[in-house]
């Protein structure tokens, strides 16, 4: 797991870590979505990489909740969809 602290350690610009971090950010947030929601957990890592951390708005989460409960719903199990 990539923590702040080694993102530090890089020696990178600071505008350039800021937005690592928000990305790694909105990445673990949209990740806890798609658990919360019950997708599998092995789908979870083919999900994210068509997902486009920059898009996430973390203000939004009931409305990114419920597009990831429509638009990944094949991977979630039948006894877990609203």
């Amino acid at each position: 797991m990539i923590t702040n602290e080694y993102i530090d350690s890089l020696g990178i610009d600071q505008d350039k870590a800021d937005a690592l971090k928000d990305t790694l950010k909105k990445d673990s947030f949209y990740r806890n979505i798609l658990y919360k929601i019950g997708v599998f957990p092995g789908a979870i890592e083919a999900i994210m990489r068509t997902v486009d951390p920059a898009e996430i708005d973390e203000t939004q989460e009931a409305i990114l909740t419920e597009k990831a409960r429509v638009e990944w719903a094949d991977f979630i199990p039948a006894n877990k969809r609203k």
